[in-house]
């Protein structure tokens, strides 16, 4: 990848398959020096290894697609203050995501769409999701979360 140009040249190593060509290997470090980036879409891919945080230092993202890679690691627990745009963030797929889900995503004020299914998050589904007026889609499907007896944040959704 070069970063010295104002667009990537290319993201790892891609291989053809039968359903047409995939990226391997690991997410390089260096689309963290992509300040300007507002989309990243990586989804889809065999990308391996740990869930670099230096993606979410990236605070123009107001799209993460990184689902359907086998990535591992945790959310930031700093999540919200460190992604003031984003407006998507799909990390569903990702089975060896793990932690929990940080209270502080509540502050991701943009956000619209946040699919976190088919991982091994754990513990309580916070309720300051419930602050995230423009949450239109949320999709915490298999996974290891639970939730209050009332899941009363859900009725604060606009949507």
């Amino acid at each position: 990848m070069d970063c010295q140009s104002s667009q990537p040249e290319r993201v790892g190593h891609r291989t053809q398959s039968a359903n047409g060509f995939y990226t391997i290997g690991e997410i390089p470090k260096e689309i963290s020096n992509l300040v300007e980036l507002e989309e990243l879409g990586l989804g889809f891919n065999s990308f391996s290894g740990p869930l670099d945080m230096a993606i979410f230092n990236i605070s123009r993202l107001r799209i993460i697609e990184l689902g359907d890679n086998n990535l591992s690691g945790t959310l930031p627990p700093n999540i919200g203050s460190i992604l003031p745009n984003i407006e998507s963030l799909y990390l569903n797929d990702l089975t060896n995501l793990i932690g929990t889900i940080p209270h502080s995503i509540s502050n991701c004020s943009k956000l619209t769409i946040l699919r976190l299914s088919n991982n091994k998050l754990k513990d309580l589904i916070p309720n300051s999701l419930g602050y995230l007026i423009h949450l239109q889609i949320l999709n915490l499907e298999e996974t290891n979360l639970t939730g209050n007896s009332s899941l009363s944040f859900l009725t604060s959704l606009a949507n």
